[in-house]
């Protein structure tokens, strides 16, 4: 089961073409997306090629999954069929029987959907599994997603959380963005995302697209990881993704992101304590010059003070007694 589970993410991540050297098949194509209408029939032509050099023989066995909640867009897969699941509209009378598939042969499959006539509108999805039989472990599976979107259901989603910070990946070194996308509606939302980061002068110095693409499941969350090629400058930025889906619905968030240099607080005690001895006794030092010369001038003016009528007095009198 893990080892489908670690396939099943490529199948989700990579829509293309996979193939695992440990697994002895190939299917194509690995992701399907139909349109179609309440009672109609839907039918995946596949091709299942066997590398190997000897016959094997497959078993169809479809199967249901959900979102996983760790947000990275691995699917998890469920015992019995889900509300939005497409198991049981797997009618194709192969499920019943086994393929044989000659070494380095391939042969052609199709999966035959019939809709339920009481299938609202919203996307439902599934998995074709393809399980080699001379082994009883699940891990020798491998598989197609198919999407079958009925009707027309109007898309919705936001940017729930984006975040800056280091990476434990060596090869992204200048640390990674990481926004969170939630698709609001009952539709797949299959977005684009880019990543701009600009100045305080609005000066762009960076336009990132996402690591990897991949599809929103309808209601559920999953997180986009953006890593800058080059280191960023040191100084306040802005970080704002956006992301528009598959019938132009856009949406978009902003963060500030400060990478401008901290001075280390003890530095700044150790600078303080200097600049503060110095001002202080300085300024003490004037207090007391300045109230000493004070003091000693106000004593000099009242001893001028006092003698000053002594004087004049005894000469007014001398003047007087000449008269």
């Amino acid at each position: 089961m893990k080892k489908l589970l670690v396939l099943l993410i490529m199948l989700l991540a990579f829509p293309g073409h996979v193939s695992a050297q440990e697994n002895p098949l190939q299917i194509s194509p690995v992701r399907s997306n139909y349109i179609a209408q309440p009672g109609s029939t839907i039918r995946v032509a596949m091709t299942i090629k066997n590398p190997s050099n000897k016959i094997v023989s497959v078993t169809v066995i479809p199967k249901d999954f959900e979102a996983s909640p760790n947000l990275t867009g691995e699917p998890q897969i469920i015992e019995g069929s889900s509300l939005y699941g497409i198991s049981n509209w797997l009618t194709d009378v192969n499920t019943d029987k086994k393929l044989n598939i000659l070494g380095g042969q391939s042969i052609a499959y199709e999966a035959v959907f019939r809709v339920p006539n009481f299938a609202t509108s919203r996307t439902y999805f599934g998995l074709v599994t393809f399980r080699v039989d001379n082994s009883a472990a699940v891990s020798t599976s491998l598989g197609s997603i198919v999407f079958i979107t009925v009707g027309n259901p109007v898309t919705s989603h936001e940017i729930t959380d984006l975040k800056y910070g280091d990476s434990d990946d060596a090869t992204k070194p200048h640390g990674i963005f990481t926004a969170t996308l939630k698709n609001n509606s009952d539709g797949l939302v299959t977005p684009k995302l880019t990543l701009k980061i600009t100045n305080k002068s609005g000066r762009k110095i960076a336009e990132l697209k996402e690591d990897k693409e991949g599809s929103v499941l309808p209601n559920s969350s999953r997180n986009y990881t953006f890593s800058p090629a080059s280191e960023l400058p040191n100084e306040q930025l802005t970080a704002t993704v956006s992301a528009v889906d598959q019938n132009g619905v856009s949406s978009d968030k902003n963060i500030q992101v400060n990478l401008a240099p901290v001075q280390d607080p003890s530095e700044q005690k150790e600078a303080k304590p200097p600049k503060t001895s110095l001002t202080i006794p300085l300024l003490l030092a004037g207090l007391i010059v300045a109230g000493t010369g004070t003091i000693i001038f106000l004593n000099r003016r009242k001893t001028a003070q006092n003698k000053q009528p002594a004087e004049d007095t005894g000469e007014n009198e001398k003047y007087t007694n000449k008269r």
